[in-house]
């Protein structure tokens, strides 16, 4: 009995690499800076908008991103303080709200850890 091996190529979408990591593999604030600074600082796009958060922001507050220190930890009397989520949210909102931010990336800004 012969048997035949078929080399099947994946060549889906999904398969391919992406210019930008997917949010969900980032985990830490520190990550997600490092993206933010790759990101948005190179491109010109210096701030980040917090959104407004019942009982730690009455309303969206404008943050520097290279100000932002990863070792301070997010509280309800730090509204300036980001969390993880909370740079993960404020990010997308620059990159869908910036003409510069939406052209593709290179394969420079892949993850490399």
């Amino acid at each position: 009995m012969i048997l035949k091996t078929v080399l099947q190529t994946q060549n889906a979408a999904y398969h391919h690499v992406r210019g930008v990591p997917s949010l969900s593999t980032i985990t830490t604030k520190k990550e997600m800076l490092k993206l933010a600074k790759d990101t948005c600082v190179a491109k010109g796009v210096t701030t980040l908008t917090l959104p407004a958060k019942p009982g730690k922001r009455t309303s969206d507050v404008p943050i520097v991103i290279d100000e932002i220190d990863p070792a301070v930890r997010a509280a309800q009397n730090r509204p300036t303080v980001p969390t993880c989520d909370e740079l993960k949210e404020a990010w997308l909102v620059a990159m869908k709200g910036h003409d510069e931010l939406k052209k593709p990336w290179s394969a420079s800004w892949r993850r490399t850890s």
